[in-house]
C-alpha cells in the first residue's frame, strides 16, 4: 500500500471511531466538516494518530483549511515526503 492510501485508511478509521459510523461509509471524498460535523477537538485525535504513526508534527491550523479525507491525506503525504 502506498503512503497516500495508508494515510487515508488511518483517517477513515479514526473518523469512524469518533463519529460511530461504519468505516466503509468513508472514502477520500468524504467531507469531514459538512458530512460528519467533525469538530476541531476531534480533528486533534485524527492528527495525533497520524503524528504517532509517522513520528511527525502536523500543524492543525494548516490542516483546518481542508475538508475532505483526500485533501487531508494529500497534505500529510506532501508534508511527510518533504
Amino acid at each position: 500500500m502506498d503512503l497516500y492510501n495508508e494515510i487515508v485508511d488511518i483517517i477513515r478509521n479514526k473518523v469512524a471511531d469518533i463519529r460511530h459510523v461504519d468505516v466503509e461509509t468513508l472514502d477520500e471524498n468524504s467531507n469531514l466538516k459538512y458530512d460528519y460535523q467533525i469538530k476541531s477537538t476531534e480533528m486533534v485525535v485524527v492528527i495525533s494518530a497520524l503524528e504517532d504513526e509517522y513520528d511527525a508534527y502536523i500543524d492543525l491550523m494548516k490542516l483546518n483549511k481542508f475538508d475532505t479525507i483526500g485533501e487531508i491525506a494529500k497534505f500529510v503525504q506532501e508534508l511527510l515526503e518533504g
